[in-house]
């Protein structure tokens, strides 16, 4: 192990000014969760607070995590119906909807419904989690809430 250059006074820790992004997961199946928790734990910029597996339990949800990401395939109640009941309880939350596919039909319903954005999820993931890091920069500054 390398020793820090300088004196202990002069070198500043920054662990504590991190801001780490909360995220609930609403997502049934278990190979996508562990998945999804791995990719996010990993990456240091997001922790999972929470996890819902269904529509239901998303509506029903009383923490305020930063993201919501929601499996468009919610089992329960629908992914738009969902999304639908939970946004007006939650103005300042990111709500990232999850595709399989790019369907604009369907992009623009979850928009409707609340979402503010549909992300096709493929690998890499590195682009899915700088997309999910913009949208909730994006979502802060709407909403004028500190990142």
């Amino acid at each position: 192990m390398v020793a820090p250059v300088g004196r202990q006074e002069d070198i500043a820790d920054v662990s504590h000014d991190v801001d780490v992004v909360t995220v609930l997961i609403a997502e049934a199946s278990p190979p996508a969760l562990f998945a999804l928790r791995a990719l996010l734990g990993d990456d240091g910029r997001f922790e999972v607070v929470g996890e819902v597996y269904t529509g239901e339990g998303l509506v029903d949800y009383e923490g305020e995590p930063r993201v919501v990401l929601v499996d468009l395939a919610l089992p329960g109640l629908n992914a738009h119906d969902a999304v639908a009941a939970f946004r007006p309880g939650h103005p300042r939350c990111s709500i990232v909807v999850m595709a399989p596919v790019e369907a604009e039909y369907l992009r623009q319903a979850m928009i409707s419904a609340g979402a503010d954005d549909y992300v096709v999820v493929t690998n890499p993931k590195q682009p899915f989690l700088d997309r999910l890091s913009a949208t909730v920069t994006a979502t802060a500054a709407a909403t004028r809430i500190p990142r």
